[in-house]
């Protein structure tokens, strides 16, 4: 006894699929625009986040608030207005990523005259920067030991985990918008 195989057919009227594409056409670049927008906004929620988590301090030149304005307007980082896709990313201060990434823990900084460090430590720990100097003599340069605060990697797994829910509800946003005809 031979055994016979199941043969399936699809057919599909191509008219109605091409209509449906046509309509979806026109609202594709507002949806998608929508969409890198909305996405680049919750990393800088989220990048926002886990900095704190990190136990990052803010400090001058407002970095925090920067990226507190990148969550309701992130960074329009090419594209025109008039058509075209944009594109849309998070600015931060590379002092934060700086503090992510340290190779060795901790290591020393010279406070040099002109760095933000040495700025920092005059700011933190008074007008002239001692306890924690390395050297003190007229020969060399201040310096304070530096940690790392690793918070990079676990904000980009963790936004990254967001973005599939905000995909799903601007997806449902643009059907209603077709139904709508809006």
């Amino acid at each position: 006894m031979a055994l016979q195989g199941l043969r399936l057919s699809v057919k599909i009227d191509t008219k109605n699929v091409i209509h449906m594409f046509d309509t979806y056409r026109e609202y594709l670049p507002r949806t998608t625009n929508r969409f890198m927008k909305k996405i680049a906004g919750h990393y800088a929620r989220v990048y926002l986040r886990h900095i704190r988590a990190a136990g990052i301090k803010e400090w001058k030149f407002g970095s925090f608030n920067r990226l507190k304005e990148q969550i309701s307007n992130p960074l329009r980082t090419s594209g025109s207005r008039s058509g075209g896709t944009t594109s849309y990313g998070v600015e931060v201060a590379r002092y934060l990523l700086a503090l992510d990434n340290f190779k060795k823990q901790p290591h020393w900084v010279k406070l040099k005259k002109g760095r933000l460090i040495r700025q920092w430590a005059i700011d933190k720990m008074g007008t002239r920067p001692t306890g924690y100097l390395l050297k003190t003599q007229p020969d060399y340069e201040p310096s304070i030991p530096i940690k790392s605060h690793p918070w990079l990697e676990s904000a980009n797994a963790a936004a990254y985990k967001g973005i599939q829910q905000i995909i799903r509800i601007e997806l449902n946003k643009l059907k209603d918008e077709v139904k709508a005809g809006v």
